[in-house]
């Protein structure tokens, strides 16, 4: 849904997964490609917030600070 620009059906559906899953690390993955939704919805404080999240998480602790660092880039969200 993502690719083809329908990111309402793309977080709605990464949202259902991540509340469904039993096993954590599918959890996760949810929760990281539902941050990817918000990054290309534009909903910059939501993919934020979440990366956030997910950068305690041993699993997808790389992945969520390149896309975290990637994102305060994009926002020049640094002090110099």
């Amino acid at each position: 849904f993502r690719r083809r620009g329908e990111f309402d059906r793309a977080i709605a559906l990464h949202e259902r997964l991540a509340a469904d899953a039993v096993v954590p690390a599918l959890r996760e993955r949810a929760r990281m490609e539902l941050a990817q939704d918000y990054l290309a919805a534009g909903l910059m404080d939501r993919a934020a917030r979440l990366l956030h999240e997910l950068a305690a998480s041993p699993a997808q602790h790389a992945a969520a600070t390149l896309k975290l660092m990637q994102l305060h880039e994009t926002e020049g969200d640094w002090s110099e």
